[in-house]
């Protein structure tokens, strides 16, 4: 069950709400008949609010209790805040014939709900683990699941390089790969994470001493410091202002309307300095890596500024090779598809993926990649299939057409029994961009198509991730290539920083 039971209530940990669109007019404003219209948001300490947390959190926890076998104390019988994405609006109306005003409270999300009662099917579909379809009126006779749309069904998997596999409905079309449009959010997720690595350019910092670093930096042993490696340990978010510059892809929506720009505080090692600076100062590591000659590492001749560059740099580098899953959470599946499927190795399969570890996050390298991430794929050798791999029509269909995924839109990670960490998800290309001159780019903007059909998704090695995909750098080619696993403690001791 996707909850936490605090002690101030339950808390929602699921969601389908983020980038979801929300009600633009908060502000009064007439129309032509000289009626006033606008929306108004409540917080969660409004009473308006308070009543609908209460309801929601009292058929929540009856829920729990008979199906999550949860005890649940009265006392917690309220949400702690609706899931993220949600905001519950009122629509105000004023007549200027003097008809009396109406005063509607709509919950904004997924969908527009009217009543807690209305939304409620909605929050234990998602609190259930969006497995089965949901069953309020909106999602009604249009299946909804985790990753935008039914768990996918029976499958068959394949070997492609002896390194990536991909999952194909084992039925009369199975050797036609259907492109089709995928449903895209809205915003990315916050550009750069908590715990990952990134470049800080010291220019840009406002810092008198990080200028004079570069102005000092030896260039005898053509080591030039200008991007420092550092740690984020925490992200913020500010309302913009009028007189806030333009953040192209670090600014967030609200999704009513607000927009907030993200700051960043940086650990930047080897000089145990923490500084707070906005999205500019940073980029990905991949975007900006430095190879330091294992020569330079030890030199003791140094001076000391650029050796203590050369030794971050050096542990950046040790830590590109590690990952670590984090978030496990247990995997169930449903057991209405599980009679649906009629293979009983099919079904065997996934009944032994509930016995698999399942992640919400895994830290990659540098990178932070979460569930519902696009990420960037290595390219697939089609033409290197072998005939054991599978059917020798199926290597020739694929290695004409081409069709192989460029991206890949997450919805499962998890640790296979024997093969180590996979992804599933949807398989993309990505098309051409379509608003060239957005004032904030989001995905979007560009064209996206599926390469795998609605039933079915690719099953993805871990070394055939290529790092996340950035909307300020699309077309970025430096590739992830981790194969160590490490503790969360054990990374940041490496990176040398003991209070994480």
């Amino acid at each position: 069950m996707h909850v936490e039971i605090t002690s101030y209530g339950i808390k929602v940990t699921a969601t389908d709400g983020i980038g979801s669109s929300q009600p633009k007019n908060l502000k009064p404003v007439n129309d032509e008949k000289g009626n006033v219209s606008y929306y108004q948001r409540f917080t969660n300490k409004d009473q308006r609010a308070e009543h609908w947390l209460q309801r929601l959190g009292k058929a929540l926890a009856d829920y729990l209790r008979k199906y999550g076998k949860m005890n649940i104390s009265k006392e917690n019988e309220k949400l702690v805040d609706f899931p993220e994405g949600y905001v519950l609006y009122q629509h105000n109306k004023e007549y200027k014939d003097n008809t009396k005003s109406r005063h509607d409270r709509y919950l904004y999300g997924a969908y527009k709900f009217r009543s807690p009662k209305e939304f409620e099917p909605h929050l234990i579909w998602l609190v259930s683990g969006q497995v089965n379809n949901c069953k309020c009126v909106y999602c009604n006779n249009s299946p909804r699941g985790i990753n935008n749309g039914k768990r996918k069904e029976s499958t068959l998997e394949k070997t492609i390089n002896d390194r990536s596999t991909k999952k194909i409905k084992n039925d009369s079309e199975a050797k036609k790969i259907e492109v089709e449009n995928v449903n895209k959010p809205k915003f990315a997720k916050t550009l750069y994470r908590r715990g990952e690595i990134v470049m800080v350019n010291l220019n840009k910092t406002g810092k008198a001493h990080h200028t004079e670093l570069i102005r000092n930096s030896s260039d005898e042993n053509d080591i030039s410091i200008f991007y420092w490696p550092g740690v984020i340990l925490e992200t913020s978010k500010v309302p913009t202002t009028d007189n806030m510059s333009d953040d192209t892809a670090s600014a967030n929506s609200d999704g009513c309307g607000i927009i907030y720009k993200a700051y960043y505080k940086i650990h930047l090692l080897e000089l145990s300095e923490v500084i707070q600076v906005d999205r500019k100062t940073l980029l990905p590591w991949l975007a900006c890596k430095k190879e330091i000659p294992k020569s330079f590492i030890n030199n003791n001749k140094l001076e000391p500024n650029v050796k203590a560059y050369i030794q971050a740099i050096d542990r950046v580098n040790k830590i590109s090779n590690i990952y670590t899953p984090v978030h496990s959470y247990k995997h169930k599946e449903a057991d209405d598809h599980l009679k649906e499927i009629k293979d009983p190795l099919e079904r065997k399969r996934l009944q032994d993926m509930e016995n698999y570890p399942h992640y919400e996050a895994i830290l990659l390298g540098t990178e932070m990649i979460y569930v519902n991430d696009y990420v960037r794929l290595a390219p697939i050798n089609v033409a290197s299939m072998s005939d054991d791999d599978d059917s020798e029509k199926e290597s020739e269909y694929l290695l004409n057409n081409r069709k192989e995924p460029e991206y890949l839109l997450i919805s499962s990670i998890y640790k296979h029994a024997t093969k180590g960490i996979q992804f599933t998800g949807d398989g993309l290309l990505r098309g051409k961009l379509l608003n060239e001159h957005s004032y904030r780019r989001s995905l979007s903007d560009y064209e996206w198509t599926t390469v795998n059909k609605s039933d079915a998704e690719y099953t993805i090695d871990l070394q055939d991730i290529a790092g996340r995909f950035y909307l300020l750098f699309p077309n970025l080619k430096d590739r992830i290539n981790c194969n160590i696993p490490k503790k969360l403690d054990e990374r940041f001791k490496l990176l040398g920083i003991e209070d994480y």
